[in-house]
């Protein structure tokens, strides 16, 4: 299930909110104001990095490093 940040226009709070496919047309309504307009926001996704590298199984930490998979 994906989860959508979207931005209320009218008190302008920034909320998470998650979703399933089936419900993906719907509006959210702002949980601080209840207001139903509200505009997604482009996010971009993470992956953590600790100290060791990228904690994915098989991720590389550059492009050129092996990726562990065959």
């Amino acid at each position: 299930m994906p989860i959508y940040e979207f931005q209320c226009t009218d008190c302008n709070h920034v909320f998470e909110h998650l979703t399933t496919t089936s419900h993906n047309l719907e509006t959210p309504e702002c949980p601080k104001c209840k207001s139903l307009q509200v505009r997604k926001l482009v996010s971009a996704s993470a992956v953590r990095v600790g100290k060791a590298g990228p904690s994915l199984p098989g991720a590389a930490p550059s492009c050129s490093a092996p990726s562990g998979f065959s």
